[in-house]
């Protein structure tokens, strides 16, 4: 079966969105809320990664929720909360259609450089 559970890229605008009144939510009520907003059935937003350790969505939303940090569109005011920022109402009021880690590299220089050095601890780790 084939199921239709959103990768990080598409997790990214709707996060965002879900978070844009300016209130702290806990990644728990966005997982909810994301859940909702992409028509996910229990049976999918539970579905395990390989390892088995974790949710497959809730994994993509973590690494959505990392993404939108590291380009300081949100912010953790305490452990496992989120609320969005200046920079993230501003992009919002925009109007994108998507958000990419390729856009947030051109137009997030936090972003840039997180990455940037994301992609060299990963290859360095592969050469040891």
């Amino acid at each position: 079966m084939n199921m239709a559970i959103p990768n990080t890229n598409e997790i990214l605008l709707p996060f965002l969105k879900s978070i844009a009144n300016g209130k702290i939510y806990s990644t728990h009520n966005i997982r909810d809320l994301l859940t909702k907003y992409f028509q996910l059935t229990d049976e999918e937003a539970n579905q395990l990664k390989l390892s088995g350790t974790e949710s497959l969505f809730f994994n993509r939303l973590r690494w959505a929720k990392l993404y939108l940090k590291r380009a300081e569109l949100l912010s953790d005011p305490k452990s496992s909360h989120v609320k969005i920022t200046k920079e993230g109402k501003k992009l919002l009021e925009q109007k994108p259609d998507k958000i990419s880690p390729e856009y947030l590299k051109k137009n997030y220089p936090t972003f840039k450089e997180w990455a940037k050095k994301s992609k060299k601890s990963s290859v360095s780790k592969r050469n040891n």
